[in-house]
């Protein structure tokens, strides 16, 4: 799949920045992106970066 050389460095910066939101904001941020209905691309970057963490059970046991 091809991903323009823009929209490559802009997921990049997201996930740097996400990077450095502690468990407990990611966690939250993703319920909030639920509740608010928020882009599915969206929430499928915070779910990556949850998964990436290893806190999936934080997402599954409150879902």
């Amino acid at each position: 799949m091809y991903i323009h050389p823009f929209l490559e460095r802009v997921i990049e910066e997201v996930n740097s920045d996400m990077r450095k939101l502690s468990d407990e904001l990611l966690v939250e941020s993703y319920f909030k992106a639920k509740e608010l209905n928020l882009s599915k691309d969206f929430i499928l970057l915070i779910e990556t970066e949850i998964h990436r963490r290893s806190l999936t059970h934080k997402i599954k046991a409150s879902s």
